[in-house]
């Protein structure tokens, strides 16, 4: 797990509860990174995935508000700004 994109990845995201914008890296007490994973699903944007070194701490916010948007038969869902 070199960077951050790969711990997410590796560890299976951040789950139903956890949102995919607002991720933080900390190092020490300054935060390195925040990560919008909406960037790089919508834009290939990969500009904030950093290289992780030890004792990086990633958190995962919780969900906030959800809004889906019906168009014929798919349904997407995205997290509220």
């Amino acid at each position: 797990m070199s960077t951050l994109l790969n711990a997410l990845i590796t560890s299976g995201g951040p789950g139903k509860n956890g949102t995919l914008r607002g991720i933080t890296v900390t190092r020490g007490t300054k935060t390195v990174t925040v990560f919008d994973a909406y960037g790089l699903l919508l834009k290939g944007d990969k500009s904030n995935d950093i290289r992780l070194m030890p004792d990086d701490v990633i958190f995962i916010p919780p969900i906030g508000p959800v809004v889906a948007v019906a168009a014929g038969p798919d349904l997407a869902a995205y997290g509220a700004r």
